[in-house]
């Protein structure tokens, strides 16, 4: 589905300066290096959302370009690339980076410039004073830290729970919300631990996590290589019996990890979703958004479908169109105006992945409201939705 109309929304915002020149989107995402994946899925997402909004005749009359770059899974790399995009491509608007280390290392160019942007980063560390043109369709920290402990607390009712994340930004911020939410719901947590990004063992922080014997594990992994080699590492160690309860990532990247380690050790795990992407039994299926826009996804990549993750496509491809709704409805691509519709009109446009919402406070439209935690995120029916761990 794509963006409200303008008048649907009783808005009428001045005509765009009148210009056949194109709306320039940088696409400033991984296309190398070991993010590729999430690149690959968001390039999808994006490109689909430009073909859709082309085809229908551009935004306000004028057709959107997209100009690549490729930020490399690097944050010095990102950098380079965000200057040659604002100075010197002189975009219009900017999707990316698609983590949170380096949606930081770009936010102050983006800023000067004044390019409103859209990440998909949930370090809480990304706040409106330090990117206050950029807006993530990832749910921060917090929100997730939020159901990850409530997954803990309410439907495995455990005690106790251990902690182990990776070194990144997101992940990091995150940890004292997830010890809050669980003491709060009644469990004590027993242990700490982080690894760095990759890193090929984490035996020795999961041996430690184990010795506490904790009734349930909270895990952060955001890539596909180290939530593998994490399942591996608790079979290898003898605790693969251990509940887990994992971020969103657990849910995008558990099919790629599900090639490094066993797929039935993932009976155990769960994550957290966007809402739009699960189900009930008994839920109406027909004319569902997700299942919508991953036919769409699939009949305009027929090549390569099933390599593809469509939960990430899907956000980037929200991202997009709350962006061309924003543009409609304020007549172009002033950033100020733009900033403001978004903080107070972003849950008016329709999205795939669940009712995003944003405010002069919090620029994340992926609040706690669109999550919801899952049962294994292998297990989908057949139109590829994961069962939400609290249906009745």
């Amino acid at each position: 589905m794509g963006a409200v109309a303008i008048g649907a929304l009783g808005i009428s915002g001045p005509l765009l300066a009148q210009s056949n020149e194109p709306i320039k989107l940088g696409l400033l995402i991984s296309h190398t290096g070991g993010d590729a994946i999430s690149g690959l899925n968001g390039k999808a997402g994006v490109t689909l959302a430009v073909d859709e909004i082309n085809k229908a005749g551009g935004i306000l009359g004028r057709q959107v370009e997209i100009v690549a770059a490729d930020d490399q899974s690097d944050p010095t790399a990102a950098v380079n690339e965000a200057r040659r995009l604002s100075s010197q491509e002189k975009v219009d608007l900017v999707f990316g980076p698609q983590s949170s280390q380096r949606t930081l290392a770009v936010l102050p160019v983006f800023t000067d410039a004044k390019i409103p942007q859209i990440s998909t980063s949930g370090s809480l560390e990304i706040t409106p004073q330090k990117g206050p043109y950029n807006f993530s369709v990832q749910a921060n920290a917090d929100a997730q830290g939020y159901h990850m402990a409530h997954y803990v607390t309410d439907v495995l009712k455990a005690k106790t729970a251990a902690i182990l994340t990776d070194n990144g930004a997101q992940a990091l911020s995150g940890v004292p919300y997830i010890k809050k939410y669980l003491e709060e719901g009644g469990a004590t947590v027993t242990g700490v631990q982080e690894f760095p990004f990759r890193s090929e063992d984490k035996t020795a922080q999961l041996l430690s996590l184990k010795s506490g014997n904790p009734d349930s594990l909270v895990i952060w992994a955001n890539t596909p290589e180290d939530l593998g080699v994490l399942m591996n590492n608790l079979a290898d160690i003898g605790w693969d019996d251990v509940p887990l309860s994992g971020p969103n990532a657990t849910v995008m990247q558990a099919a790629s990890a599900a090639k490094i380690a066993d797929p039935n050790q993932f009976d155990k795990v769960a994550g957290v979703a966007y809402v739009g992407w699960t189900y009930c039994p008994g839920d109406d299926m027909t004319k569902n958004p997700f299942v919508e826009f991953k036919e769409r996804l699939k009949a305009a990549n027929p090549s390569n479908y099933d390599s593809l993750l469509p939960t990430i496509s899907g956000y980037a491809y929200d991202g997009i169109m709350v962006m061309k709704a924003a543009m409609e409805a304020t007549g172009g691509t002033d950033p100020e105006e733009i900033k403001t519709w978004i903080e107070n009109n972003a849950d008016k446009v329709a999205t795939v992945s669940g009712p995003m919402k944003a405010s002069a406070e919090s620029h994340f439209l992926a609040g706690r409201e669109v999550l919801t935690p899952i049962l294994n995120p292998l297990d989908v029916n057949e139109q590829g939705l994961f069962k939400r761990a609290d249906c009745k």
